[in-house]
């Protein structure tokens, strides 16, 4: 009986472990820990979003919405019967670290609405980084009490989370289309209640809420069934591993011989490599597995075979990036996308290097350790003002500007205006007082313009032109301004400035013949008619007017005539001043004592409702 005291003692520890490892042990605790504070999740998410159009400043709500979606995903994800309270602490803590370098990165980089959706895009995938990396760490040194660097357990945890989100997204969709039957039969005997209700976003957010609690904590409670996923996920993948690694060996000897001209046409060459690069890794880590070397000898060699040929997709991604910044200069994005590709090149250098050893299978586990590692703190420090992608990107165009690789027509004012934010803002200051730079007067006009730009588009698409440009045209006769030796008020140059669609087909030659004509006619302080002749037989008409608030466009007509000569003599005659006032009365409805009116009269319209000189008008 002594004897079977100790091992008595081991089944009761090993039952205790048990117990203190299991996600829940009743259906209350349950609904305590999963199911209630996944619906509140839902509350708060709905209330947060229900209140950012309204807040101000946004960010702060943008960063409370962050801390709602991570912490208690974090804590559903982590937590046990025995790590209650440290899992909270954790999952609580994550959420205050990701939230609050969102709000550091948009104090140091903001002030810009074009910058908060990259800096919430950066923000998103640096904290699911972090929280993804973390994870895993959190649990073998908490749960499994083991060293950080256990490799088994880090694996196991690692690839079990995109197995419970699987399960987790199925259940939700699964969930959505029981509920969507809800309201579908109830619809069909006349009661909308259920389906008004499903699609409030009040009580949307709350049940999907819940649901991917619940979701979350049954999967994670059969354990058996969680290995038994990552077991056919593993599987799967170890079919696709040899298929990739043929494709890439061909790709790689296919375009070596073809030449690599035909990679950098567009921008998604260097993406492709990247993504290649990316599945290539979690297909050998899916063969490689935690322990060991793999038993399969194909699956064996097709590891090395693919990382041999990783550091030549590497290769191609960092030349590809590499001629875009020699060409076009450092960008926000090209210098996220360096540290992407940098990461590609680390991981595609590691595996090369594990290929070429026997015991290279150990390398790569320690290197995914490593780099898993680097990639953490890589995800902090770009959120923080030690990594300002903003001030990098003004101070190397304006170094391209400084050179002479751009110049100061072609430099993009936009860029740093509508995207760079408070870096951006500083670099046009930095031109605008560096009167060294050649054609400093254009520099200076294109950063009035673009500061007066409602958007980026609207001085992109060309509604912008310098005061050279119209003066030339004026010159060169493009546009002839009538009578002769009359001068361009100030007002309508900079309106044409402003406004370039109106005459940038006279400055563009898209029209024949311009002529800005200064009349008397009209009701207003100052006035011209713009006569644009497009095509063989067609004048366009506008009136330009300088009122209450400056200077405006009214359109006016579209006039047809019958041959290309008598288009050209009626320009002609306005050109002679063979003009006179005319006052033409139309005919048209009063309804109520509101008068109905047509606008853009053609030729045919103004016949129909002119008033003749005897007109017969029935009563």
């Amino acid at each position: 009986m002594e004897n079977d005291k100790p091992v008595t003692s081991a089944r009761s520890s090993a039952r205790a472990e048990d117990s203190a490892s299991a996600v829940y042990a009743s259906p209350l605790e349950a609904i305590l820990f999963f199911l209630l504070p996944g619906f509140l999740q839902g509350v708060a998410f709905w209330y947060l979003t229900d209140r950012i159009d309204e807040a101000e400043p946004t960010s702060l709500i943008v960063a409370m919405m962050m801390a709602v979606m991570v912490v208690p995903v974090a804590h559903f994800l982590t937590t046990t019967r025995g790590t209650r309270v440290i899992a909270a602490a954790y999952a609580l803590g994550l959420g205050v670290v990701i939230a609050g370098l969102y709000l550091l990165a948009e104090a140091s980089f903001g002030a810009s609405a074009a910058v908060e959706g990259p800096l919430v895009a950066i923000s998103a995938v640096c904290g699911f980084l972090i929280a993804y990396i973390s994870a895993p760490f959190f649990r073998t040194v908490i749960e499994r009490r083991e060293a950080p660097t256990h490799y088994p357990s880090l694996f196991e945890f690692a690839w079990n989370l995109p197995v419970i989100g699987i399960g987790t997204f199925f259940f939700g969709i699964a969930l959505w289309i029981v509920l969507g039957l809800w309201s579908a039969l109830f619809s069909l005997i006349g009661i909308e209640f259920f389906a008004e209700i499903f699609g409030e976003p009040w009580a949307a957010f709350p049940i999907s809420g819940a649901a991917g609690a619940i979701a979350i904590a049954i999967v994670r409670e059969r354990e058996a069934i969680v290995l038994a996923l990552r077991s056919v996920l593993f599987a799967l993948l170890k079919v696709l591993a040899p298929i990739l690694a043929v494709a890439t060996v061909l790709f790689a000897f296919a375009a070596l011989v073809q030449g690599l001209d035909l990679l950098w046409d567009n921008w998604s060459a260097t993406t492709t490599m990247v993504c290649a690069v990316a599945l290539a890794v979690a297909l050998s880590n899916a063969v490689v597995g935690e322990a060991g070397q793999p038993d399969n000898p194909v699956l064996r060699w097709t590891v090395r075979v693919q990382a041999v040929v990783l550091p030549v997709l590497a290769g191609f991604a960092v030349y590809g990036l590499w001629i875009r910044i020699g060409e076009y200069g450092l960008t926000v994005e090209r210098i996220y996308a360096a540290i992407i590709v940098g990461f590609a090149g680390a991981y595609a250098i590691a595996y090369f290097v594990s290929a070429l050893l026997p015991s290279g299978w150990e390398l790569i586990r320690r290197a995914n350790l490593g780099l898993a590692g680097l990639v953490f703190l890589v995800a902090i420090l770009v959120q923080t003002p030690l990594f300002n992608a903003w001030s990098w990107t003004v101070n190397d165009q304006i170094a391209r500007l400084e050179r002479g690789a751009v110049s100061a027509d072609e430099f993009d004012y936009a860029y740093f205006h509508f995207v760079l934010g408070k870096a951006g803002e500083r670099g046009l200051d930095r031109l605008a007082a560096d009167t060294s730079l050649p054609d400093h007067d254009l520099i200076l006009e294109k950063i009035e313009a673009v500061r007066a730009a409602e958007n980026q588009w609207d001085f992109r698409n060309e509604i912008y032109m310098s005061r050279d440009t119209i003066a030339a045209a004026i010159e060169d006769g493009s546009i002839e301004l009538l009578p002769s030796g009359t001068a361009l008020p100030p007002g309508l140059a900079d309106y044409f400035r402003n406004t370039g669609w109106s005459v940038r087909s006279c400055v563009d030659g898209n029209a024949d013949a311009c002529l800005l004509l200064r009349t008397e006619v009209f009701n207003a302080d100052d006035q011209f008619v713009l006569f644009r002749q497009f095509g063989e037989t067609s004048v366009s008409v506008a009136l330009l007017a300088d009122g209450a608030e400056g200077w405006q466009i009214h359109e006016g007509t579209e006039m047809q005539f019958d041959s290309r000569a008598a288009a050209l003599a009626f320009l002609q005659a306005v050109r002679n001043g063979e003009l006179a006032p005319a006052t033409v009365t139309l005919r048209t409805l009063s309804v109520g004592g509101r008068d109905v009116l047509i606008n853009h009269l053609g030729e045919a319209e103004r016949r129909l409702l002119e008033v003749q000189p005897d007109p017969a008008i029935a009563p």
